[in-house]
């Protein structure tokens, strides 16, 4: 099944490194999207720019690295106390 969403990243060479609860979450989103608003303001081609997908799944990467790596110092000082 070929959808837009799908359609886009391969566009973008996304695809692959897209998991399918990531590619069904984007389709859910543009369907409500074009259910509710249209699709006149969606693009159907790539830009030269940095896919908007792939970054905001990088930047919650980092954000849960950085949390995971909170919680372990916080932990880590936890046993090291005599």
């Amino acid at each position: 099944m070929c959808t837009p969403v799908t359609e886009f990243a391969r566009k973008t060479g996304d695809l692959r490194s897209l998991s399918t609860t990531d590619i069904r979450l984007a389709a859910l989103v543009y369907t409500l999207e074009n259910e509710l608003v249209g699709s006149d303001h969606i693009r159907t081609e790539p830009s030269d720019k940095v896919s908007v997908l792939v970054l905001v799944l990088v930047l919650v990467l980092v954000f849960i690295l950085v949390l995971a790596v909170r919680l372990s110092m916080q932990t880590w000082k936890k046993i090291s106390k005599p």
